[in-house]
């Protein structure tokens, strides 16, 4: 799919609240500032993605980095199903600052419980 496929498919998929978060996938590792809220940035390209950029969703602002190259520790999964929705294995968990934990799966951010 192309870039703009992408975006109106995400936004559809937000409009149906079949989603909570969105995607793009970019070439190149973008400046932090331009990482937008319920938006995960891949970097790499669809067949060999590298990284995932994303805010942090409880609205800290942080921008998490998430390796997806094997060689990497830690490292995460990322998969797209039929309806181009995200899934990230495993949960993200920060050990500083807000310490959000949560997993994105199908779109959706669901926030581990204690």
């Amino acid at each position: 799919m192309s870039k703009f496929r992408i975006r109106c498919w995400n936004k559809v998929l937000f409009l149906l609240h079949e989603i909570d978060i969105g995607y793009e996938i970019v070439s190149a590792r973008p400046d932090p500032a331009k990482i937008t809220v319920k938006w995960i940035t891949f970097v790499g390209t669809k067949g060999l993605l590298k990284w995932a950029l994303l805010k942090c969703p409880c609205g800290c602002g942080e921008v998490l980095n998430l390796s997806l190259m094997k060689n990497y520790e830690p490292n995460w999964v990322v998969k797209f199903d039929s309806k181009s929705r995200v899934t990230l294995s495993p949960s993200v968990w920060k050990n500083d600052g807000c310490r959000s934990h949560f997993f994105i799966r199908k779109g959706k951010v669901i926030w581990a419980t204690a």
